[in-house]
């Protein structure tokens, strides 16, 4: 017979690999209903951070695809002011940059205080710094250039 003790959730949460805490998310919205994100975003997050866990080269295609972002990422990034709505289109139809803004829009919504804080600060350091430190070699490739400056313009808009 299997005893049941009182656990915190946090506990299990960090026990559980990223597929069964989406289940476990899906269950208990499903129960208290308004989940802040919803399991198409998260899901959006999961493959990237698979692709990251698992060594893909998740930067090898950047050209615009079919992909297309769920509504509320999509409408989040309409709101910026300076992305244009073709340029908005046009990359957040490449995989991993839906993936990519699909965390950032999860990170703002449900990280909070300091942790928050000083995460974005480690982003745009790494950001602003090591990501430009050899710009001169990328400076004619265009698809790179316009990636970097369209996930910049997010970073700077949300954070």
């Amino acid at each position: 017979m299997i005893q049941m003790v009182d656990c915190p959730v946090w506990v299990i949460v960090e026990l559980l690999t990223f597929g069964d805490f989406m289940r476990l998310y899906d269950f208990y919205y499903s129960v208290k209903g308004n989940a802040p994100v919803t399991y198409k975003v998260l899901n959006l997050v999961r493959n990237l951070r698979n692709g990251c866990a698992h060594n893909n080269c998740i930067l090898a295609d950047l050209t615009p695809h079919s992909s297309v972002p769920p509504v509320e990422v999509a409408t989040a990034v309409s709101q910026i002011s300076t992305i244009k709505n073709n340029q908005r289109k046009k990359k957040m139809s490449n995989r991993v940059v839906m993936e990519f803004i699909s965390m950032l829009y999860v990170y703002n919504l449900v990280v909070s205080g300091k942790v928050k804080f000083h995460r974005i600060q480690e982003l745009k350091k790494f950001w602003n710094g090591r990501m430009v430190e050899k710009k001169a070699f990328f400076k004619t490739n265009e698809l790179l250039v316009g990636t970097y400056d369209f996930v910049k313009k997010v970073v700077e808009a949300w954070f």
